[in-house]
């Protein structure tokens, strides 16, 4: 679990599980996998925030980065954003104040 605030997560599997003790195959259980687009963590969860979090597609494994996967739905964190904005500025020729 990550510490990640606000909590930015896609559900990969939903209400199931995947084990080495029923094969691998499918079978339905109170959990969900859930995966952070902010830092790439994974965990299992019964938290009610799994209801509202964005639903991975078919396929989702191929994609790889959070960073992908942020592009794709069209989020920008903050702090994305300000290092656009710096860029930006700095192409321009300003100067740009560091924090």
């Amino acid at each position: 679990m990550c510490d990640c605030r606000p909590r930015l997560v896609m559900v990969t599997d939903y209400r199931c599980n995947y084990s080495a003790f029923n094969g691998y195959h499918f079978a339905p259980s109170d959990y969900s996998r859930v995966w952070c687009l902010r830092c790439g963590g994974t965990w299992r969860t019964k938290a009610a925030y799994v209801e509202d979090a964005y639903n991975a597609p078919k396929g989702w494994e191929q994609v790889g980065s959070p960073a992908k996967w942020r592009a794709m739905i069209g989020i920008v964190l903050p702090e994305e954003q300000a290092a656009r904005k710096r860029a930006k500025l700095l192409g321009k020729g300003k100067r740009v104040k560091q924090r």
